[in-house]
């Protein structure tokens, strides 16, 4: 998470959701496995959704294995969307 979140995980994932519903965006998250730019393991990314927008990556990340990026996600009330056929080979799921 960015500096402005450094406590817990989960608190940090909903301040930042928070601070972007003020703004009138969504949040969604994006685990991706192994990507080229982190190849050593899990990485979700956050994105806003917006009027206009469309997906737009933010710089909060969150790191770790598979089970507890999704229990961290689950636990700030997001919701599971499995991938599209047409996503990118790396994305395992999104967080809505």
């Amino acid at each position: 998470m960015s500096p402005k979140h450094n406590g817990d995980t989960v608190t940090g994932i909903i301040w930042a959701t928070l601070e972007a519903a003020q703004r009138g965006r969504t949040t969604i998250w994006t685990i991706y496995d192994h990507p080229s730019d982190h190849p050593v393991g899990f990485i979700a990314r956050r994105f806003e959704v917006g009027s206009g927008l469309g997906h737009t990556p933010t710089k909060d990340t969150l790191t770790g294995k598979i089970d507890d990026l999704r229990f961290a996600l689950e636990r700030a009330g997001f919701v599971k969307i499995m991938r599209s056929e047409g996503d990118e080979a790396q994305i395992v799921e999104s967080w809505i």
